[in-house]
């Protein structure tokens, strides 16, 4: 996939990545997140998009990298298309660039989760983001983290909602 045009470019951590604007739609000040118990440490929480509940994802787990030190992003980015989208928590974003397709990345990457090589562009350095692929990362880690939380729970919400009692309580 050769991924060129407008690139949101953020930081995160000591990183700075770059993401196609056609998937970084958004971004927005964090707002009042909820809290999802028992769900992965990947999932922050759930916050409220004009009226959308919208997952925000800790950037270090889906983009593979280590964790700063900040305890709290100071930007989220929304990312994905149609029904497919979840918060990104970020540093800052440093701008948007454009990306030719003589430009693309060094040492270009085919396999190591969203990243697809680095790029140099203006004097800074950053890390191409293949949109899908970090967006079957994210859907990968939270299912995980939901199926594992739900193996340590008791009762019908370890199972199908259709193994539980009837809406009138029989079994």
């Amino acid at each position: 996939m050769s991924i060129t045009g407008d690139l949101c470019v953020f930081r995160c951590g000591t990183r700075c990545f770059g993401l196609s604007t056609a998937w970084a739609t958004e971004v927005i000040e964090p707002r009042p997140l909820t809290a999802m118990p028992g769900a992965a440490a990947d999932l922050l929480g759930v916050f409220n998009l004009r009226g959308e509940a919208v997952a925000l994802v800790a950037p270090e787990h889906v983009l593979a990298f280590e964790a700063g030190t900040a305890a709290v992003s100071a930007t989220w980015i929304v990312v994905g298309r149609g029904d497919r989208r979840f918060g990104l928590a970020a540093d800052n974003v440093l701008g948007v660039v454009h990306l030719a397709p003589w430009e693309g990345p060094r040492d270009p990457v085919k396999s190591q989760g969203a990243a697809r090589g680095e790029v140099e562009k203006n004097g800074s350095s950053f890390t191409l983001l293949d949109p899908e692929a970090l967006l079957d990362e994210v859907a990968r880690l939270l299912a995980e983290g939901f199926r594992a939380a739900l193996a340590g729970s008791p009762g019908p919400a370890a199972g199908s909602l259709l193994e539980g009692p009837n809406c009138d309580g029989r079994a």
